[in-house]
């Protein structure tokens, strides 16, 4: 859960694996907590696609990956 300002929007996709609040909207925070402290389901889907997110996007052997094909193609310049 988080502001939906910045980079945070990057890492959480709203209803996917969190819920967004438009920043300073205190009253909005206060429905997304209320809704995730009332829905044990919604709390297990969202953490379990979170985990999902973080393996296929966000792991070391995806970095690493990225980082020798973006060296591989600078190279090849």
């Amino acid at each position: 859960m988080g502001s939906d300002t910045g980079g945070i929007p990057t890492l959480v996709r709203d209803g996917d694996n969190g819920l967004l609040f438009p920043e300073g909207d205190a009253r909005a925070l206060e429905q997304c907590l209320r809704r995730l402290l009332s829905d044990s389901s919604l709390r297990e889907q969202m953490g379990t696609r979170g985990c999902e997110i973080a393996r296929s996007e966000f792991s070391e052997d995806v970095y690493v990956t990225r980082f020798v094909a973006m060296a591989q193609a600078a190279v090849a310049e």
